[in-house]
């Protein structure tokens, strides 16, 4: 009976301890499984890339959860590349420049591209602050 007791206890503990860790995900987490995370500098980037239902398009978009120095001029830019997936070469496919604004920097259409059979898609974002990359990150993969 008392063993019973305790394992009961255990599992409600952990039921709560996951609640408590899924109720409030940061915006990049949020955003699903495309995202990764890195702080430097007193920023902190999300990037995030997705492919729609259909898996024609391939988008990106960006999270900035924290801000670091502005300085006298700062911008963030995004970027997509795409590669094959046999070779390690990746090109530069489109980008978008943006200001330093926190919170979501959602897709249009410059963050939008056809997906081909075949390539590996990667997200990109460097903040710009007088002149000097302060921070960047990459997004995971799609292929």
């Amino acid at each position: 009976m008392r063993f019973r007791k305790i394992i009961a206890t255990a599992v409600a503990g952990v039921a709560l301890a996951t609640a408590a860790v899924t109720a409030t995900p940061s915006p990049a987490t949020a955003a699903g499984s495309g995202c990764l995370t890195k702080p430097q500098s007193g920023w902190s980037l999300g990037v995030c890339i997705s492919e729609n239902v259909a898996q024609t398009t391939v988008s990106s978009n960006l999270y900035v959860n924290t801000r670091g120095g502005l300085g006298s001029r700062c911008y963030i830019v995004i970027k997509m590349y795409r590669g094959t997936v046999t070779s390690g070469t990746l090109s530069e496919i489109t980008s978008r420049t943006d200001n330093c604004y926190l919170g979501l920097h959602p897709t249009d259409d410059n963050l939008r591209v056809a997906k081909t059979p075949g390539y590996r898609y990667i997200a990109y974002a460097a903040v710009v602050v007088n002149s000097v990359r302060a921070a960047y990150h990459y997004s995971p993969y799609i292929t």
